[in-house]
């Protein structure tokens, strides 16, 4: 996924259990980033749809 801000990879799969052309992406904390002291997190950490959005 890809905005004017940067992009993401995360996995796909096609459902009919949501309307066509809409994209549902859970919510991920981004644990990734530099500094983060939770191991397990870190471990499992996913992305974060916050690092691809405008802060306005």
């Amino acid at each position: 996924m890809t905005t004017d801000i940067g992009s993401i990879e995360l996995p796909v799969s096609l459902s009919t259990r949501i309307m066509p052309g809409v994209v549902s992406v859970p919510h991920g904390w981004g644990h990734h980033h530099p500094g983060i002291r939770l191991n397990l997190a870190r471990q499992v950490a996913g992305v974060s749809l916050n690092d691809i959005m405008s802060d306005t």
